[in-house]
């Protein structure tokens, strides 16, 4: 289930307004349930807790551990956590993780239903009643006998001169460990208690034969921290371990130091090497016009590429392509302003001529070419003023597609890696026991988000009409600020602890490397570059700074959007009427253009 969260989560940002305020009100209502689950003390007492340990002779250890719990309230949650110690620490301050499988639960001598939570200690297992929507789980009043019987992989630290027993010294523990407990080892003859156990251990150790000793662990502090039961062997007491055994136990204890780092190091090799091959990128000169690459890119992406996707493009952009689409046929212009008449518009249902090669038009033309169809005319004649009014943000949306569609390359890479560093970051919050606490510390900024979105642009997350405009205002009004409220209680209760802090910081490191694998999506690629490139050596071309086809009725024309688009359409038909002086030309009246001549 909490995976199903985490990856409501890292998808939230991702979905439609509507699906993620729904899928918001069920976190909410899970996370309410989850904070909800937190009142142990009020409802629990840890009586005593008994353990049996039987080491083998491989250094594995089969465990038998029983919990008096007294149920203190009639109305209660119905089970609870046994925390297993799958890693520990030995003396030389090393973490260690061992294999862990569950055998049995029960309760009061029955089996009893459980389910398994990965935590940065090894397993929380949960014992106790099923929970589900129509039942009542709850302990009878009065006390309750918990047994769980599982079992550790190799417990034996190897080195030259001796071979090292090694015990979580509390073993498992429900809630806390601050209860007394009591437990049992049997063991190998012939081992010693490491010296540097003695009466500081915070237990008490007694042998009982040469291979059983007692361990005795008073009452104390919830939080405390025991240091491991370390029992010197000498060499070949314990089966030795083999190649692949000792390799699988290296991996397993640094599995999560490994899964925190290779997050980091992922996005910071995929952004080095997209920063470094963008730099290289930019570096190259296209001194030379690309004439095909030009005519492939719309007038419109020009304009807005030359000022900046500033509003200021949208008139040259929106004039320009009313040349373009002139010159292309598809329509005539009184005259290059904003004053135009928009006359002899191509009508949908128009056919190509046998022989007649029509030249295709980019995307926002058709959307120039949509808005002039669909606006009303006067005898087929429109206002290119009034076709122009409300069109800036249109325009700019179909030049942003057009410019998306030039990548020239996939996606694909960067989803991949977007989808690995989650995936990494999903491991390390599963294996440090932050699942809730990661999902609830970025809800929050996610759901303020949300509402602020949905609170500036309601058009937007508010459906219109029916059943689906209350739930959308429900979700807003209700479902948001309950998750928000819901988040905050959380994260704010129950606070990391101090050695679970560097896993969130690696979490909160991924999460970031993985937004920025995202925005290096924006960077230009090679295609885009090289347009950018034949663009302002185009602009260059028509200032006479840089060297290009020599002029004729035909280059004028098929530069004339772009100089529009540029707003260097004075300049460009001076040097257009010096050359037609030049060369004898006296008039020019194109039949694209109904006006007069430009």
């Amino acid at each position: 289930m909490k995976n199903v969260i985490f990856s409501s989560i890292i998808l939230f940002s991702k979905l439609s307004e509507k699906a993620a305020l729904m899928r918001g009100l069920l976190l909410s209502a899970l996370l309410l349930l989850l904070c909800a689950c937190s009142n142990f003390t009020r409802e629990f007492d840890v009586y005593s807790a008994d353990s049996t340990i039987l080491v083998s002779s491989d250094g594995s250890a089969r465990v038998s551990e029983t919990f008096k719990i007294f149920a203190k309230q009639e109305s209660n949650y119905g089970g609870v956590y046994v925390d297993i110690p799958q890693r520990f620490i030995d003396a030389d301050n090393r973490a260690h993780w061992r294999d862990f499988s569950l055998l049995s639960t029960s309760r009061d001598g029955s089996p009893e239903y459980h389910f398994r939570e990965q935590s940065l200690e090894g397993y929380s297992v949960y014992v106790g009643e099923r929970r589900c929507r129509s039942c009542s789980p709850r302990f009878h009043l009065g006390l309750n006998t918990i047994t769980i019987d599982y079992r550790l992989g190799r417990l034996v630290q190897e080195d030259a001169a001796r071979q090292t027993l090694v015990l979580p010294a509390f073993m498992g523990s429900v809630h806390d460990r601050g209860a007394a407990k009591t437990i049992l080892v049997t063991i190998p003859a012939g081992g010693t208690l490491r010296s540097s156990q003695g009466e500081h251990a915070g237990y008490d150790v007694t042998w009982r034969s040469p291979t059983e000793l007692t361990i005795s662990i008073p009452l104390g502090k919830a939080d405390r921290t025991l240091p491991g039961i370390e029992i010197e062997y000498p060499v070949g007491t314990f089966l030795p371990a083999t190649n692949a055994q000792l390799l699988s136990w290296w991996l397993s204890d640094h599995l999560l130091i490994f899964a925190s780092l290779i997050g980091p190091a992922i996005a910071a090799i995929f952004t080095g090497f997209r920063l470094r091959r963008s730099y290289r990128l930019n570096r190259i000169s296209w001194p030379d016009i690309d004439g095909k690459l030009i005519e492939r890119t719309s007038p419109v992406l020009a304009a807005y590429l030359h000022f900046r996707w500033e509003k200021t493009a949208d008139r040259p952009a929106f004039l320009a392509s009313l040349c373009r689409l002139a010159i292309a046929k598809r329509l005539r212009i009184s005259s290059l302003g904003e004053d135009a008449e928009v006359s002899d518009v191509l009508p949908y249902n128009a056919r190509r001529k046998p022989g007649v090669k029509r030249p295709s038009l980019a995307f926002p033309l058709h959307v120039v070419l949509d808005r002039i169809r669909k606006h009303p005319s006067d005898n087929g004649n429109c206002s290119a003023a009034d076709v122009f009014h409300g069109a800036g943000d249109e325009l700019r949306a179909a030049a942003s597609s057009e410019y998306r569609q030039k990548r020239g390359e996939g996606i694909k890479t960067y989803v991949w890696t977007f989808c690995v560093i989650m995936a990494v970051s999903a491991v390390v919050a599963y294996l440090s026991g932050l699942v809730v606490f990661s999902l609830a510390m970025f809800a929050i900024p996610i759901t303020v988000m949300a509402l602020i979105t949905a609170l500036l642009h309601p058009e937007k997350a508010i459906e219109i009409g029916g059943s689906a405009r209350a739930k959308s205002i429900f979700s807003i009004f209700v479902g948001m600020p309950f998750l928000l409220i819901s988040s905050t209680y959380y994260v704010s209760k129950y606070p990391p602890s101090g050695d679970k802090l560097p896993y969130l910081a690696a979490i909160c490191v991924d999460v970031a490397g993985s937004i920025l694998v995202v925005a290096m999506i924006r960077l230009p690629t090679l295609s885009q570059i090289r347009i950018r490139a034949n663009l302002q050596t185009l602009r260059r071309y028509m200032l006479g700074q840089a060297s290009g086809q020599e002029m004729s009725v035909a280059v004028y024309e098929r530069y004339l959007p772009y100089a529009i688009a540029f707003d260097l359409e004075h300049g460009w038909s001076e040097v257009f009427d010096a050359w037609r002086q030049a060369n004898g030309i006296a008039s020019y009246a194109p039949d694209w253009l109904s006006g007069p001549e430009p």
